[in-house]
């Protein structure tokens, strides 16, 4: 399984730094670039993809894939529509797995739900409890599974 990092913070924009300082100084010297390091990059999801009444929570739901095809999504949602099945946002394209994917996720209602990440990636909620304020996601996927 790949290693999937979360947001970085700032002991993590520390070491990036420290890092380029390193690649720089093995230019300057030797002529030639150090190899790059497989990175992952979080991308949030835009306001835009979530649909039917939910919202980005604290911290906003972010995807990232790596370079073996592994994709995961983190973060918080605030309910809005909690019927099953409901969209609560749609993955890029980039993100979408092969064939559709349902993960436990956390709540702060009582109970737990699961997500739901079908084949055109919509990130569909079922049994979000009566009076939820916040879903946490945490998924990990092969893009191609």
């Amino acid at each position: 399984m790949g290693r999937v990092n979360r947001p970085p913070g700032p002991e993590r924009l520390v070491d990036s730094l420290v890092d380029l300082q390193r690649r720089i100084a093995h230019l300057e010297t030797n002529g030639t670039p150090l190899p790059l390091p497989l990175l992952t990059l979080w991308t949030p999801l835009p306001a835009a993809s979530f649909a039917n009444g939910w919202t980005p929570g604290t911290p906003a739901p972010q995807w990232c894939i790596d370079a073996s095809g592994w994709v995961a999504v983190y973060g918080r949602c605030v309910p809005g529509t909690i019927t099953n099945a409901t969209v609560v946002f749609t993955l890029p394209a980039a993100a979408v797995p092969g064939q559709a994917q349902r993960y436990p996720a956390a709540t702060n209602g009582g109970g737990g739900a699961e997500v739901y990440v079908d084949g055109q990636g919509n990130v569909k909620c079922y049994s979000v409890p009566t009076g939820a304020t916040l879903l946490d996601l945490s998924v990990l996927y092969r893009q191609d599974m």
